[in-house]
């Protein structure tokens, strides 16, 4: 039903509606007030009367198509807050009559117009960039250049002090050494430590050759034999050493390496030293091995064997082997001398030899072992003791 009234109007109504165009638009801009008063006269809503007999019984009792009795003619005007409103409005958008209307070729024109200004800018901030980077270029080489030219200064060095050289030890080959001990202590240990001191400045030396030295204390006053041979622990019998005076030297040999160590003591009676030494060579190893300066060796031998040299009659034993350790001894020139090796003895007569005025004959003996005319090894002796000279 109500399809077919709203039907009917629109039919009636349609060539009554309100046509809006760009004209009004432009108007309502350019005089907004006239405007606004020819849109309230076109859009004022005409009265038609309807004729009852247009309408269906349907549309007849419909309350909405009855008339609305009224008062007079006039239509009902719009109220006041409807209209101080719209005027508020349209204050705020209100343009001024002065104000440009750009069209779209207006905008085209005016943006190309801006194209030249934007490229001159685009070509100026080119240059200020490449300009700036040139500039810091040039100033970093020159920064370079500066650098390179400028000759680097090294610190002095600190002088450093010549090392010292260590002060050469010599020793004397033909005259005796003074080798002070120190008997204060009373001690065997500080006497071997004394002793085992020369031994390495004798080795530094690189001397071969035997080195004598007289003994002396502190005050540089020769030592006799007993107090020496009773600091060091010399354990001689009472018959050995009553046979000995109190003069002697003490000797240091390298052989091949080996520091070795020799005793010359001057001798009152011979033929009662020879005596009492033959008796106590089953214990002379033990007695003397305080000259072997803490060397290691098993005594397993007590027998010893004879050899000569240089006119000298040798007693010997090796309690290692002639060439580390042995005891060789003789009496030569009035003289008892003790080795701790074959070749430390032999050196010794060598040595004392060369310092006496008439020539020693060095015609080797025939006698005892000839293949060896030294120290032999003691399982080559016969196993009965050699007779004692």
């Amino acid at each position: 039903m109500f399809r077919e009234q709203n039907k009917n109007i629109n039919e009636q109504d349609i060539e009554h509606l309100p046509v809006y165009t760009m004209m009004k638009d432009l108007e309502f801009i350019n005089n907004p007030e006239v405007a606004r008063k020819n849109e309230e006269s076109e859009n004022a809503p005409v009265k038609k009367p309807v004729s009852p007999e247009n309408l269906t019984a349907a549309q007849k009792s419909s309350p909405f198509l009855n008339p609305v009795p009224t008062t007079g003619d006039s239509p009902i005007p719009p109220k006041k807050e409807f209209i101080d409103n719209w005027t508020d409005k349209t204050d705020r958008i209100t343009i001024s009559e002065k104000t440009p209307v750009l069209t779209d070729q207006a905008y085209s024109s005016e943006k190309s117009s801006k194209k030249p200004l934007l490229i001159i800018l685009s070509v100026l901030l080119i240059f200020v960039i490449a300009g700036s980077g040139y500039y810091f270029w040039t100033a970093y080489q020159r920064t370079l250049k500066v650098v390179e030219t400028t000759p680097i200064t090294e610190p002095e060095p600190t002088p450093q002090p010549e090392p010292q050289p260590e002060p050469t030890i010599t020793f004397s080959t033909d005259k005796p050494n003074y080798l002070s001990i120190d008997l204060t202590q009373g001690n065997n240990t500080a006497v071997k430590d004394a002793l085992k001191n020369y031994l390495d400045k004798v080795s530094k030396s690189g001397i071969t050759t035997p080195i004598e030295f007289a003994v002396t204390d502190t005050q540089n006053n020769p030592l006799k034999f007993s107090s020496f041979a009773n600091s060091l622990g010399l354990k001689l019998s009472s018959s050995a050493m009553s046979s000995l005076a109190e003069t002697f030297s003490l000797f240091i040999y390298n052989d091949q390496g080996n520091m070795r160590l020799g005793l010359s003591i001057d001798i009152k009676n011979d033929t009662l030293l020879k005596t009492v030494t033959a008796k106590e060579e089953p214990v002379l190893v033990s007695e003397i091995a305080p000259l072997f300066m803490d060397v290691t060796y098993t005594a397993t031998a007590t027998k010893f064997g004879k050899s000569t040299y240089a006119g000298a009659d040798i007693r010997y034993i090796n309690v290692i082997s002639p060439q580390d350790l042995s005891v060789d001894y003789t009496i030569f020139e009035k003289k008892l001398l003790i080795g701790t090796t074959k070749m430390t003895l032999r050196s010794m007569i060598d040595y004392l030899s060369a310092k006496q005025p008439t020539p020693v004959s060095t015609t080797p003996a025939t006698t005892g072992n000839p293949a060896n005319t030294g120290s032999p090894d003691i399982n080559q002796l016969s196993p009965n003791p050699p007779p004692a000279q």
